[in-house]
């Protein structure tokens, strides 16, 4: 119940109400405690029924008293400086927040440019493979043609040379 009570005072949500909230409490808690009479009144009449609800109010009240204790021995100033810290933290997180997601986009348009570009270098590299293929192919079969030419120009002149020696010979 401490921490509910406690979540709901510190809450930022609604400040007016909270601060009527701690003002009320700290008004009752003062005054019970100044009025022993009261406080006794209010605990004989609980002490009887110590039903679920008398023992939620009980605890309830020992916890607003507390936090109570807690609220009013705190300074002003460290209440303000604790308020302004906290000010800042969240600012802070807000400016993380959204530089971390200016990376994150950051992030993502480098990755898609270099996903493209990766892209366009394997495309120009299939194309060089291709045309080195094809230049390969080329030249083997020219080398071939130039290989059978030569062996056709070679059987020629040696079946020429082989003829004018026998014509030599002859004579």
């Amino acid at each position: 119940n401490h921490w509910r009570l406690e979540k709901i005072c510190s809450s930022k949500k609604d400040e007016k109400n909270d601060d009527e909230l701690a003002k009320s409490t700290r008004s009752l808690c003062r005054l019970l405690n100044k009025n022993e009479f009261a406080l006794n009144i209010l605990k004989k009449r609980y002490e009887n029924t110590k039903s679920r609800n008398a023992r939620e109010l009980e605890s309830t009240l020992n916890d607003l008293t507390a936090l109570m204790f807690k609220k009013l021995s705190t300074t002003v100033e460290e209440e303000s400086a604790n308020k302004k810290m906290l000010r800042e933290l969240k600012e802070r997180e807000h400016l993380l927040n959204e530089e971390a997601i200016a990376l994150k986009q950051t992030l993502q348009k480098q990755r898609s440019e270099r996903e493209r570009e990766v892209l366009i270098q394997e495309q120009l590299l299939a194309k060089v493979k291709g045309e080195l293929e094809n230049l390969t192919r080329t030249n083997r079969e020219q080398m071939e043609i130039c290989q059978k030419e030569m062996n056709q120009e070679m059987s020629k002149n040696e079946a020429e040379h082989n003829d004018r020696l026998r014509m030599l010979k002859e004579k």
